[in-house]
């Protein structure tokens, strides 16, 4: 990319393209189904831990500008070869795991629409080989087609939400609303594991070289992908729950979306909408998270020394070049759906990026100590924060995910063990 070529829109697009995935159509009918009418209270929180990550993304990304995004930190934080290696390494897992999350979500709800749910799996595989193909695409054609993707899935999905709250409800079996102490406390304990819905934002660090007016617009883009996200998150909630709490169960709550419209009175295309919504909103979000884990592959082979390996081979199609490398981490990727257990292979994103996003709140803080002691200024959005504040906020952010990871283990460890 050539410098300042890229706009707050394209921060968005990308942001909210990689954010908006699978991860809400499988997550938002579990959360009313656990937390009720306090589900919405799960994704406040979890933008506010998000907001908080996404401070310490602003000093990192402003310090250490790069294609890579962040897989760039630790090369220029830690001289340890092996521990860069090894965080990159986990960074690079973490974006090939999101293509397992979001095309099983995608496999998921084309299969039960069609009846079929046992072809859930290969369908998600599908998926995953037709979004690297279109990576390939021109950067033109791309960016026409992602710009298409962000914008339906968000009227689709704000439609459906604002049109529940709007509607009378005639849902009689909903519980009485839980809204004491404990009700709250377990919502707010749920926030640290689904938090993590709203991974993609970090995925704009790589404009952070070339984007213009990159102190103001890069910040804004981080931000305003989550609040947005926050928002399309609790109105789905808030109206699942409202026309169907007390309804949903383990067998339906991965399709509540589609439940929810057939309520509203779309038996027929209303379906297939939210069928077609999600397939979109799964395609955008593996393309960005293709295109984001692109060059910081790149960078890994050129770090460690593989760069005359088969690996980084170079496949071309349509004018563009990708490595080998990724073609082969789509491919386990695929296994990994394939043959892994359907919680580990949902959770897997999820758990990889709450270590992630521990790492990047960790390495903020030694930023932050080391332009302390050189007596630099903290700037974001040219407004100047002391250190104090920022070490304190990057702290707070790693020991939320640190949390979360531990929270999120507890919870795939009852769901393998659930008693059918």
């Amino acid at each position: 990319m050539s410098s300042n070529t890229s706009t707050l829109s394209d921060g968005l697009i990308n942001g909210i393209g990689g954010t908006i995935g699978g991860g809400i159509f499988f997550l938002v009918g579990d959360l009313v189904m656990q937390n009720g009418s306090n589900a919405y209270i799960a994704f406040l929180a979890g933008a506010i831990i998000c907001l908080l990550v996404a401070f310490c993304y602003c000093i990192l990304s402003k310090e250490y500008p790069s294609e890579e995004g962040t897989a760039n930190y630790s090369k220029k934080i830690f001289k340890d070869k092996k521990m860069q290696a090894t965080i990159n390494g986990l960074i690079i897992i973490g974006y090939t795991t999101l293509l397992c999350v979001y095309s099983l979500s995608a496999g998921s709800y084309l299969g039960n629409y069609m009846g079929k749910p046992e072809l859930a799996k290969n369908i998600a595989s599908f998926v995953i080989g037709a979004c690297l193909l279109l990576s390939y695409m021109p950067d033109a054609i791309f960016n026409s087609l992602q710009t298409f993707f962000v914008s339906t899935k968000l009227i689709v999905l704000l439609f459906v939400a604002v049109y529940g709250l709007i509607l009378k409800s005639e849902n009689t079996n909903n519980p009485i609303i839980n809204n004491n102490n404990s009700g709250i406390i377990k919502a707010l304990l749920a926030s640290l594991s689904v938090f993590v819905s709203f991974e993609g934002f970090e995925m704009n660090s790589r404009y952070s070289k070339n984007m213009k007016k990159v102190n103001k617009n890069l910040p804004k883009s981080y931000f305003l992908t989550i609040i947005v996200s926050a928002i399309v998150y609790m109105g789905l909630t808030i109206a699942i729950n409202k026309h169907m709490g007390g309804q949903i169960t383990n067998e339906n709550s991965a399709s509540s979306l589609i439940d929810l419209v057939k309520i509203f009175g779309f038996t027929s295309i209303g379906p297939i909408v939210i069928v077609i919504t999600n397939i979109i909103a799964n395609v955008s979000a593996n393309i960005a998270t293709i295109s984001s884990n692109d060059p910081m592959i790149e960078g890994y082979m050129k770090d460690f020394g593989m760069e005359k390996s088969v690996l980084n081979k170079k496949i071309s199609l349509l004018g563009n070049k990708k490595s080998a490398m990724l073609w082969v981490l789509c491919i386990l990727a695929i296994m990994f759906i394939s043959y892994g257990p359907t919680p580990i292979v949902k959770n897997s994103g999820s758990f990889s990026f709450l270590i992630i996003f521990t790492i990047v709140c960790a390495m903020t803080f030694v930023t932050i100590q080391k332009k302390e002691k050189n007596k630099e200024d903290i700037l974001i959005h040219d407004i100047k924060f002391t250190p104090k504040f920022c070490k304190s906020i990057s702290l707070l952010g790693a020991i939320l995910c640190a949390i979360g990871s531990g929270v999120l283990i507890k919870d795939i460890y009852e769901e393998i063990n659930v008693k059918p």
